[in-house]
């Protein structure tokens, strides 16, 4: 199972590429729990599917197009994944500006 889970969550990630939060959120267990980093904004813990698509829909309209690139999938075990990511993007209006970050997701 848990490379099962290695690809679900890798799988995750193409739909958010392909269609942003409303993609991603196929994949999602009604009881998600999201930690976002304290410095974007409305930093927080959001938990619910509604909750974290609504959260994620308003970070996207807020920030511009981005994409998630995950460089490394480590199953924990049980149901859990760690997903060591790169996330770029361009923000809102700037054509010729991009961002680029790295974390982690569990």
């Amino acid at each position: 199972m848990s490379q099962e889970n290695v690809e679900v969550v890798r799988g995750s990630y193409q739909a958010f590429n392909e269609n942003g939060p409303a993609g991603a959120s196929e994949f999602w267990d009604a009881e998600i729990v999201w930690h976002t980093d304290p410095l974007v904004p409305e930093p927080g813990v959001y938990t619910g599917f509604d909750t974290v698509r609504t959260y994620l829909e308003g970070f996207t309209r807020a920030i511009g197009t981005w994409h998630v690139d995950p460089q490394e999938l480590i199953d924990l075990g049980g149901d859990e994944v760690l997903s060591v990511l790169r996330v770029g993007g361009r923000p809102l209006g700037q054509t010729d500006r991009a961002f680029e970050a790295a974390g982690l997701s569990e």
